[in-house]
C-alpha cells in the first residue's frame, strides 16, 4: 500500500451541503438511526428536513379521523401510523421538520417525495441483511438507491452521531469524486475522510511488470489530483490510499479493518444484464458492511 501525497490541479470544488433533507421512516427500530442523523444534521447544519412515511397500498392501517392535531400532511387520504408520531416526539428536532405520509410503494414515493421537495439528500434505514429480505426485494435502501435522483445515506439503525471516521472509493468517475466531496460534507467536526482506490493487480511485482508499473503510476498521479480538490473543499483531514486487491472486497476490506462509521460510493448505471450476472458494487457493499453508507447516483448537478 502507498499513502499519497497532497497535490495541486487545477479543478474547481464545490462543497456540498445538506440543507434539504427526506428523511425516510416507519417509526421503526430499524429506521432510527436515519431519523437521529436527520436531527443532527438539523442542530449542527441548520437543514430543512421532510420526514415522510410510506404505506404500501394494500396495507390496512387503522384510521386516526380523530385526531385532528397530527403534525403530518396526510396527501393521499391514509392514516399515519402511531409508532412514526410517538418515534419522532423523542427527537427535539423533529419539531422543526415537515411531516408527510403517502401511500404508495416505498422506494418509489420516497423518491418522489425526495424529487419533489427539492432534496439533496435521501437518508433512509440500512435495513438487514437476511436471505429472505433480499429475496423478496424488501431491501428498501437498495431500491431506494437503484433509482434515486438525489444522494442516498443508508443508515444503520444504531447510529447516533455524525461519521467521524469515512472512506470513499474512488474510480475516477465524476460519481466516485462526486461521493467524495458528499462524505466530506458530512463528517463531524473533527473527521477524518480516506480516498481509496483499489489497483486490479494484485499479486504481481510491480518493478517487474511495466504494465502494472504504469498503471500504479498513473493511478497513483490522478488519485493525488482528487485528494488535492477535497482538501481545498473540506477543512477535514483527508488521506488518499492505492491498496491491492479486487475493488470491492478491498473496500469492504478498508472499512472493517479501519473501523469506518461510513462508505462513499459512485453510483454506476447497469443494464439488467450486468445486473443480472455481475450484480452491483454498491449492493454488495451494502449487504455487506455495518456502517452508514453514501451513494452519488451516476449524474449529480454539480459533480
Amino acid at each position: 500500500m502507498k499513502r499519497v501525497e497532497d497535490a495541486s490541479i487545477r479543478e474547481r470544488s464545490a462543497t456540498f451541503r445538506p440543507l434539504r433533507l427526506v428523511v425516510a421512516t416507519r417509526g421503526d427500530d430499524e429506521s432510527r438511526g436515519a431519523v437521529e442523523l436527520a436531527a443532527r444534521f438539523t442542530e449542527q447544519r441548520g437543514a430543512a428536513v421532510l420526514a415522510a412515511t410510506v404505506v404500501p397500498p394494500m396495507t390496512d392501517v387503522p384510521r386516526q379521523e380523530a385526531r385532528s392535531d397530527s403534525p403530518f400532511e396526510d396527501e393521499s387520504r391514509c392514516s399515519v401510523p402511531i409508532a412514526v408520531e410517538r418515534a419522532l416526539s423523542v427527537v427535539d428536532a423533529s419539531a422543526q421538520w415537515t411531516k408527510r405520509a403517502t401511500r404508495g410503494w416505498p422506494a418509489d414515493t420516497i423518491n418522489d417525495v425526495a424529487t419533489a421537495w427539492g432534496a439533496s439528500l435521501i437518508l433512509v434505514g440500512l435495513g438487514q441483511h437476511r436471505p429472505i429480505d433480499r429475496l423478496f426485494g424488501t431491501e428498501t435502501a437498495i431500491n431506494v438507491i437503484k433509482h434515486a435522483a438525489s444522494a442516498v445515506l443508508a443508515v444503520p439503525a444504531q447510529m447516533r452521531e455524525l461519521p467521524r471516521r469515512a472512506c470513499a472509493a474512488i474510480d475516477f468517475t465524476p460519481a466516485s469524486m462526486a461521493a467524495a466531496l458528499l462524505a466530506a460534507s458530512v463528517l463531524d467536526d473533527g473527521g477524518k475522510l480516506t480516498l481509496v482506490h483499489a489497483s486490479p493487480y494484485q499479486g504481481i511485482e510491480i518493478d517487474t511488470d511495466p504494465i502494472a508499473q504504469l498503471y500504479r503510476s498513473t493511478a497513483g498521479n490522478r488519485l493525488a489530483e482528487v485528494l488535492a480538490a477535497i482538501r481545498r473543499a473540506t477543512p477535514h483531514r483527508v488521506e488518499g490510499l492505492l491498496v491491492d486487491g479486487e475493488p470491492t472486497q478491498a473496500i469492504i476490506d478498508f472499512v472493517r479493518d479501519e473501523h469506518c462509521d461510513l462508505v462513499a460510493l459512485g453510483g454506476h448505471a447497469q443494464t439488467l444484464v450486468d445486473r443480472i450476472l455481475i450484480g452491483s458494487v454498491r449492493t454488495r457493499v451494502l449487504r455487506a458492511v455495518e456502517c452508514a453508507v453514501l451513494v452519488a447516483p451516476p449524474k449529480l448537478e454539480g459533480a
